[in-house]
């Protein structure tokens, strides 16, 4: 072989090859460096990173409330019904369940309702307690927040008491408020809030407290008024086709229970 033109072509083509070699070997270090200080004052960070979109701002729980009203004349005693257990189905039309009231409810309620009763104002309370066996048993007395008027009386705050007959397990059995100008009976407004619940649980009570007269009974709905009142849908004071005294009577169920006492749950402020 002529060994004096290989030599010379393989060293030209060697050191082509190692040149280029070298060339990116230096240029290596520079790509991965820092920027340089004219590079950093110079380029936009915007350009580098694509802009933050704008979050939501995060939502605030505002617990829903009945919004107030200064026209309440007329309206129901309760703006809508309470969300509470009223032992529906415990009671029907052929026989009501035997409701056991502490001897001292009705006293207690008088002192708490005073303030209002000199002023010619309604009170409004909820019986609330058990079913105990095949009978009911009134434990609590609850006064709820409320609007007083001289003919009327309203739930101020729903959630309130519902919250309150959740957290103690308890059912509703009735009503009580006070006449004080008057004598004890249902007015086609007491008549439409007792409804509301003895449709499902009839044996449901509504106490009137005339404390000039110095009365107290307790109420329940017939079977004509609970037809008539649950087809009527009239709201405020009005007169039913039948007379109000048809469609209630005295509640010869409820046992006034002398070793009883009565738990109160003021809830006003």
């Amino acid at each position: 072989f002529a060994t004096s033109s290989l030599p010379e072509g393989m060293t030209r083509r060697t050191s082509e090859r190692q040149a280029a070699k070298l060339v990116r070997v230096e240029r290596l270090p520079s790509l991965l460096s820092p920027l340089s200080s004219d590079s950093e004052s110079t380029s936009d960070p915007s350009e580098a990173c694509p802009p933050i979109p704008p979050q939501p701002a995060p939502t605030k729980f505002v617990p829903r409330r009945k919004p107030l009203s200064t026209e309440t004349s007329g309206r129901s005693t309760f703006r809508s019904p309470l969300n509470v257990n009223v032992g529906k189905g415990l009671a029907n039309e052929e026989s009501l369940v035997s409701m056991s009231i502490p001897s001292n409810l009705v006293e207690i309620f008088e002192t708490l309702a005073k303030a209002n009763t000199e002023r010619g104002m309604e009170t409004g309370g909820i019986l609330a307690g058990q079913q105990i066996g095949n009978s009911f048993k009134v434990t609590h007395l609850i006064i709820p927040e409320q609007i007083a008027a001289n003919d009327r009386w309203e739930v101020n705050d729903v959630r309130q008491i519902t919250n309150y007959f959740v957290y103690h397990d308890m059912i509703m059995l009735g009503l009580i408020h006070t006449h004080p100008q008057m004598t004890s009976f249902l007015s086609s407004v007491d008549l439409h809030a007792l409804w509301d619940y003895a449709k499902d649980n009839q044996s449901l009570v509504s106490i009137v407290l005339a404390p000039e007269k110095k009365t107290s009974p307790a109420y329940c709905l017939t079977k004509l008024g609970l037809s008539e009142i649950g087809k009527c849908k009239k709201t405020g004071f009005h007169k039913h086709k039948r007379s109000d005294e048809q469609l209630y009577k005295e509640a010869d169920h409820v046992i006034v229970d002398q070793t009883m006492s009565t738990l109160v749950a003021d809830l006003r402020t």
